[in-house]
């Protein structure tokens, strides 16, 4: 970049009663000088780009977490050897946030970052229990492990959702307006971030959350032998679908067949990060980041596996009657080290 070229202070404004915590603990900090120099460097490369759209730099103290993702997700991707550009003018929210191009590559990257929830709204999830499946006569039954983070699931399906309509918002505007410049026939990734979320970064299994939300997988298993109180298996169940506090069912089934999921086809799939803000490191032990991209099975734009990057997809295959979740991650840990925030 040129001395010339001018690059406004993302931390200009002072803190007050509506900025964030975490805004004004990186801003005013010493301890957090890292973090805050990473930050700097991303938006310098997001400024430079012209990335950003109008209420970017007003945003930032306020919605700290909605607009660092967005840095994030683009650093992340320019790192990974993409080309970014900004595919709509205007307002956020009136395309897609981001168009990147690789080789025969071009896909569209809109970046969400779920709000946390209330805990009495009338559409929380009732509380998790124990379930056991034996009746005193069988020989055997099966007792689910609590799922800790299951309350929380319902924040990401909510925000697949809204990107979704939005989705098929501009695809309409295209089909009225030719002249738009939104293409419904390239992929189309959901950037997600669970950053304001407690406890998703991973269910007892390592398994992360994100597929509990678009896969029918649901609670780890254990088979118990009713008469000796024995282990003699494992696995997951079924799960179709949570349910809202209100009984209302919200599917958790939307990347599967059968070819009903029409709605989601246009998804590619989910590039999403459970790393905590928090912590001191941001990657895994065998990768530079800590990005895992979810493949959508029920797409009509998928892509490769390996597209983003070595070692961070997952993905269904069909085989023999079932089908099976595979990956390519040699080895993801997480580990919380407690908050910087205070």
């Amino acid at each position: 970049m040129a001395s010339s070229d001018y690059v406004p202070d993302l931390f200009a404004h002072p803190p007050d009663q509506r900025t964030d915590s975490w805004y004004a603990a990186i801003r005013g900090k010493s301890h957090l000088v890292g973090k805050k120099e990473h930050i700097v460097e991303m938006w310098t490369y997001f400024y430079t780009s012209r990335l950003y759209d109008p209420e970017f730099l007003n945003e930032f103290p306020r919605q700290f977490f909605h607009r660092w993702w967005e840095l994030e997700v683009a650093w992340f991707l320019h790192q990974s050897g993409f080309r970014l550009t900004r595919p709509a003018a205007g307002p956020r929210g009136s395309g897609p946030d981001l168009l990147c191009t690789k080789d025969d590559i071009e896909v569209y990257v809109e970046a969400v970052v779920p709000e946390p929830g209330k805990r009495d709204s009338p559409d929380y999830p009732k509380p998790v229990s124990f379930s056991v499946g034996a009746d005193g006569i069988s020989a055997s039954g099966t007792i689910s492990l609590p799922e800790k983070e299951r309350p929380e699931l319902l924040r990401l399906t909510n925000s697949i959702e809204s990107k979704v309509c939005q989705y098929h918002t501009w695809c309409a505007k295209q089909r009225s307006d030719p002249s738009l410049q939104f293409n419904p026939q390239l992929p189309f990734v959901i950037a997600l971030s669970p950053v304001m979320i407690p406890d998703m970064a991973s269910d007892e299994g390592g398994l992360p959350a994100i597929i509990k939300a678009v896969y029918p997988v649901g609670l780890k298993s254990l088979n118990v032998d009713c008469a000796s109180g024995e282990i003699t298996g494992e696995g997951r169940t079924y799960r179709p679908n949570i349910q809202k506090s209100n009984k209302a069912p919200v599917s958790t089934s939307i990347f599967f067949p059968p070819p009903s999921q029409e709605r989601y086809a246009g998804i590619s799939g989910i590039l999403y990060n459970p790393y905590k803000f928090e912590w001191p490191i941001c990657f895994s032990p065998t990768r530079s980041h800590s990005f895992v991209f979810v493949h959508n099975l029920v797409s009509r734009n998928p892509l490769k596996v390996g597209c983003f990057g070595e070692n961070m997809d997952y993905w269904f295959e069909q085989g023999e009657g079932v089908y099976e979740m595979k990956n390519n991650i040699q080895s993801v840990q997480d580990t919380d080290t407690g908050s910087d925030a205070d």
